[in-house]
């Protein structure tokens, strides 16, 4: 399945690039629950920014109140989130890795990014593995290199995707005797118009599986008529 552009003409004409995303998400979530073996779990966790709505002005006004003491304009940083949550069974329900598809929110403001870094970096310094699926055409921020600047990493792991559009997993692993910590990063460019690449997904420190993204995409696509 080609991967299509979500947010321009003619794929955005036809469908949001809310519900195309939203979709894939569940979508991975069965088709990774299908090959995930025990203890693993897969769930979706998508997080849409609530919309404000405008005052109603033929409300009637039991209250007039004064004018504020102050006001400005505000731009509240509540990003769009697309997340396929991975959880190990032991004693207690434990994250063992996070799949992220980037929304155009993610990128579009300094805070954001580094909002989107630091929950990467939360998440990998939690011993969970994460995958970060940036198919965004609208934006160009590279989300690796904020990863790479909060996390004030070596340069040496700066990389930038020739597209514009990546695939990338990570994971960190710790040093049963030194404690130190090794970070492994596995960065693939992708583009409109060819297939997705498979990452390694790992669930411990000494368990991945390869995982496919083509079947979950097609099957949203699909779903959506947007593929045949």
């Amino acid at each position: 399945m080609p991967l299509l552009d979500h947010f321009h003409p003619p794929v955005s004409a036809r469908k949001a690039w809310e519900g195309i995303h939203g979709t894939w998400s569940c979508l991975l979530v069965g088709h990774l629950n299908e090959l995930l073996p025990a203890p693993f779990e897969a769930e979706p966790r998508i997080h849409l920014h609530p919309q404000i709505e405008p005052e109603d002005a033929t409300l009637p006004k039991v209250y007039l109140a004064p004018a504020p003491t102050m006001t400005a304009e505000v731009n509240f940083g509540d990003p769009d989130s697309f997340e396929v949550l991975i959880y190990r069974e032991t004693d207690r329900w434990r994250l063992a890795a996070a799949i992220e598809i980037v929304s155009p929110s993610n990128k579009d403001r300094v805070e954001h990014r580094e909002a989107f870094a630091m929950k990467c970096q939360q998440y990998l310094a939690a011993g969970a593995s994460v995958i970060v699926m940036d198919v965004v055409t609208i934006r160009q921020a590279n989300l690796h290199e904020e990863f790479v600047n909060l996390c004030r990493l070596p340069d040496a792991l700066r990389w930038a995707s020739p597209t514009g559009l990546s695939a990338i997993a990570y994971r960190a692993v710790r040093h049963p005797k030194t404690n130190n910590i090794r970070l492994d990063i596995w960065p693939q460019a992708i583009m409109l118009g060819a297939a997705l690449p498979p990452l390694p997904l790992w669930l411990a420190a000494d368990l991945a599986m390869n995982l496919e993204f083509e079947p979950s995409y097609h099957t949203a696509c699909k779903s959506l008529k947007l593929a045949q």
